[in-house]
């Protein structure tokens, strides 16, 4: 919107609440995805106390056979989530890809989703 063209998003963000909300949420995750590239945050800190792998030093193997190497999900927040493959006939297995499908549409800039299934 011309409010955000202007600068407004940081210098009056109550102004941009109450009349271009989907705007100034779009500023604000673009704000954010930027602060988290910036900061790099290192969290190959964040070990695992046996094996002293990282989050990031993982790899998994797509339903397709490519290998994923999480190293690609640094700088984003990484939902993990282990996904029902047969019961109640895949409705729980729907249900939970449906709203991953949705965090992740609703903040494409910010948010990686790793999906396991399990029997």
């Amino acid at each position: 919107s011309d409010l955000a063209k202007d600068g407004k998003c940081e210098s009056e963000p109550d102004l941009m609440k109450k009349y271009c909300a989907k705007t100034y949420l779009k500023c604000l995750e673009a704000k954010r995805a930027k602060e988290l590239r910036a900061e790099n945050r290192d969290m190959k800190r964040i070990r695992d106390e046996t094996t002293s792998q990282s989050f990031y030093d993982l790899t998994a193997e797509t339903v397709e056979g490519r290998t994923v190497e999480f190293e690609e999900f640094e700088g984003y927040v990484t939902l993990v989530a282990f996904v029902p493959r047969a019961c109640d006939e895949g409705l729980a297995a729907k249900e939970t890809l449906n709203t991953l499908r949705e965090v992740r549409a609703r903040w494409p800039t910010v948010v990686e989703v790793v999906a396991f299934p399990f029997e």
